[in-house]
């Protein structure tokens, strides 16, 4: 899903609505992008042999990724005209190539805060496993969202 250009009004969220998954398949050549930008040299990211050697079945996604799959997701849903106050997840699980990473969300609570019309967001990124889903980032954010009435204030 790409991102929408429309506006998602802070009246149109209740709380337990979930946000649109993005599923994400990294290939090699992306993978091997990400290690140069982000100057990470360990070999586990890019060199099959050193990864197994490692105990890895396979090249290691980078940790930064997951949050990025995140990131990517929650714009998708709320579109123009909002802003990330505050995010977070943490890396609890590797993924390697060739596994499918699904960025998950739900909205837990709603409120208004300084001129702020806010969503609080449960967030994962999850894989496929033998035996189920596992959870690879947990995470959270709050997002500023407009109002039917008036736009995100700029902050100060």
């Amino acid at each position: 899903m790409a991102e929408t250009l429309q506006p998602l009004y802070w009246e149109d969220v209740r709380v337990g609505d979930a946000l649109p998954t993005l599923e994400v398949t990294i290939g090699a050549a992306q993978l091997f992008q990400l290690s140069a930008v982000m100057h990470l040299a360990h070999r586990i990211h890019f060199d099959l042999d050193w990864a197994r050697h490692e105990g890895y079945p396979h090249c290691v996604i980078h940790a930064p990724f997951h949050g990025e799959v995140l990131v990517q997701m929650v714009r998708n849903w709320a579109g123009i005209g909002s802003w990330m106050r505050r995010f977070n997840y943490q890396n609890r699980n590797y993924a390697v190539l060739g596994e499918t990473l699904r960025g998950e969300g739900t909205v837990t609570a709603k409120h208004q805060d300084q001129g702020y019309s806010l969503v609080e967001l449960e967030l994962a990124v999850t894989k496929a496993t033998e035996g189920g889903r596992v959870t690879t980032a947990p995470g959270g954010a709050t997002l500023a969202l407009p109002t039917r009435s008036a736009p995100v204030p700029i902050p100060t």
